[in-house]
């Protein structure tokens, strides 16, 4: 299933709810280049969930964008790249090698006393960090 039904920017969800780092890159004249790239590594990405769109422009921008980022290299480095199972995130062959590759990213938290008062992991006192 591919998921370029329409470009990657072409919004899915109010721009209310959108990720501030996507709105900035979707709408900054500084952003063309970007937008131009990620529409071309776009244009063959399958997308097994059927939500790659909706997480892209939402609350997974990073996890996403780095999913992209994994694609384009996998697919312009001579790797035959599989996307048609929702999990691992890829399977790639290469000179015989099949690897499955799953796709993490370190995200803000989002629970707890970091979250809550925005205070960073430093500035905690030991009870707090206890409690954390």
């Amino acid at each position: 299933m591919l998921s370029n039904l329409g470009k990657l920017f072409d919004l899915v969800v109010p721009e209310h709810k959108l990720d501030q780092y996507f709105a900035r890159i979707r709408t900054a004249k500084t952003s063309i280049a970007a937008r131009a790239m990620l529409e071309d590594v776009f244009v063959d990405f399958d997308d097994p969930d059927g939500n790659f769109k909706e997480q892209f422009q939402t609350t997974g921008f990073d996890s996403r964008f780095f999913e992209l980022y994994l694609h384009a290299y996998f697919s312009r480095s001579g790797f035959e790249v599989d996307r048609s199972f929702p999990n691992p995130d890829f399977i790639v062959t290469r000179n015989g090698t099949k690897v499955c590759v799953e796709a993490t990213t370190v995200n803000p938290s989002t629970s707890g006393v970091i979250a809550k008062d925005g205070k960073k992991i430093e500035g905690l006192g030991e009870t707090e960090l206890l409690e954390y």
